[in-house]
């Protein structure tokens, strides 16, 4: 899938364990995991 010049991708390497809680949050507010992740990094960077 293509992304804007705007955008960048990054990978990470997280346990499975923690894949699976992430996957049942996003699932909760109806979110892709990634689309969940990017929301969390923005609200910690707004209150920084």
């Amino acid at each position: 899938m293509a992304i804007s010049k705007n955008n960048t991708r990054i990978k990470i390497t997280i346990p499975k364990e923690m894949n699976e809680q992430l996957k049942l949050k996003a699932s909760k507010e109806q979110r892709s995991v990634s689309n969940y992740v990017y929301k969390l990094i923005i609200k910690d960077l707004e209150n920084k």
